[in-house]
């Protein structure tokens, strides 16, 4: 009788509890790209969109319009922002499941491993051959200036290695707890920190890195006055000993501002340094760090710069990204382009290359990476690629999309691999279900870098998702 009355309260104190409480928003979650929809009918307040994870609370706010604004977004749209609405977030059980063949690759010049069909799937496990993901997400929190909340993904995988053996594990992909006071925050634990927006990839923290354990103080997006909002990430982090510098350090610093409604900027520092055999840091090599004037041989930096600029009253949205490691070495760079109702239809242009050596040090040779994946890009070292995006609002529950693409990873060794690939998608929302299907065909020369050898890749994917409460 007790646990039945604990679970009572539990789930009607829920919504409570989630209306003012600052739980993380999940990395994939549908909600980001329904902004820039919805942005397009300026029918948002001001929001921070570079540093990421957001919260429900200040997303949620973001719906609420100033007295007197008007918004003319399709019903339709509006209606899925009851995503927003208490604990749809973050109380969830899920199935992903890749269809088919994932085919792996290891990234040159990084201790990396991506899936090139899929590769933002935030670090979650696969084999290559089949795979089926078994999910559940949950968080909770309390109430006031000073609070607190929880939050957990963690699941089952298996797969079918090779279409031979069966394999299976229990993996923890997110786990926090976090404590604020008004807007200021501490947390510890494993999340997916995010820099930018851009439909395939960002130059940093992309999704296809592991979630990272880490300590991490940050200050929810406030208001300074005429220079606008302001928000700002610092944490570290530790590599294992699974690379050829064990248990090297990780540490990542970002700001950002919005000083108007069209325009955005953001700064991203991330340093790796220490480890076995590594050269001592000291304290004043260590505050170097911050101003790019350490020794190349002490810490393995990269700095990134992230704009956002939205045109023709917020009719389109021009994105774009650097990554600089060495003023004298090649920079990477990111340029996007979004249009999100163009008649029935969305657009989305997207252009990225990387530099040589973008994400490799000749000390730290596991280069920028996280538990053998990219915290970069995850097209790598030496790469370009274009992408080209079609979203149909078929104003129903329906939302399909339709998505091309050119790749060249490692344009500097022997064999690059170049793919050109299609891919289709379908999503179907009921109340509490959400469904996604994709399905994606590849014609790659030089597979997995290998001479002459031309493939054939095709993918399926799976998700389905149920809202607990």
């Amino acid at each position: 009788m007790f646990k039945r009355c604990a679970v009572l309260f539990f789930l009607g104190l829920a919504p409570t509890l989630f209306a003012i409480t600052p739980v993380l928003v999940p990395a994939d979650s549908e909600i980001y790209p329904l902004f820039d929809r919805l942005d397009s009918y300026q029918c948002l307040r001001q929001t921070l969109r570079v540093l990421k994870p957001q919260t429900y609370a200040d997303l949620r706010r973001g719906i609420f319009l100033p007295e007197g604004a008007q918004c003319h977004a399709p019903v339709h749209l509006l209606q899925r922002t009851r995503v927003l609405e208490p604990a749809s977030l973050a109380n969830t059980v899920g199935v992903r499941s890749f269809l088919s063949r994932l085919d792996l690759l290891t990234l040159p010049g990084m201790n990396a491993v991506v899936s090139p069909t899929f590769p933002l799937r935030d670090g979650r496990p696969t084999v290559d051959g089949a795979n089926l993901l078994l999910e559940a997400a949950i968080a909770a929190g309390g109430a006031g200036n000073l609070g607190f909340s929880v939050g957990a993904t963690a699941g089952y995988a298996g797969g079918w290695a090779g279409y031979d053996v069966l394999v299976g594990n229990v993996y923890l992909n997110q786990a926090y707890l976090k404590v604020h006071y008004e807007k200021l925050e501490l947390l510890y634990g494993r999340i997916q920190p995010g820099f930018g927006d851009a439909r395939h990839g960002t130059l940093l923290f992309s999704r296809a890195a592991h979630p990272i354990t880490m300590f991490r103080l940050s200050l929810r997006p406030v208001t300074l006055g005429d220079l606008g909002l302001f928000g700002f990430d610092a944490w570290w982090g530790q590599q294992d000993n699974e690379f050829a510098v064990d248990y090297s350090h990780l540490m990542g610093l970002a700001l950002a501002l919005r000083p108007t409604d069209w325009l955005e900027f953001g700064l991203q520092q991330l340093h790796q340094f220490g480890g076995t055999g590594a050269p001592v840091m000291d304290v004043s090599n260590f505050f170097r760090l911050f101003f790019y004037a350490t020794d190349p041989g002490y810490a393995d930096s990269v700095f990134a710069f992230h704009l956002n600029l939205w045109l023709f009253q917020h009719y389109a949205k021009l994105y774009s990204q650097w990554l600089v490691r060495d003023f004298q070495q090649e920079s990477s760079f990111l340029v996007g382009l979004a249009l999100p109702r163009v008649g029935a239809v969305g657009f989305n242009l997207e252009y990225v290359q990387t530099g040589a050596q973008a994400y490799s040090h000749s000390f730290w040779t596991q280069g920028l990476s996280y538990k053998r994946t990219p915290l970069g890009h995850p097209l790598g070292n030496g790469a370009r690629g274009f992408y080209a995006d079609v979203d149909i609002d078929t104003r129903s529950e329906w939302e399909p999309s339709l998505g091309v693409r050119y790749e060249q990873r490692a344009r500097n060794v022997v064999a690059p691999e170049t793919r050109y690939g299609v891919g289709v998608a379908m999503r179907r929302k009921w109340d509490r279900y959400d469904l996604q299907l994709a399905v994606h065909y590849d014609r790659v020369s030089n597979h997995l870098f290998t001479a002459n050898q031309n493939d054939d890749v095709l993918t399926a994917f799976l998700v389905g998702k149920y809202l607990l409460f």
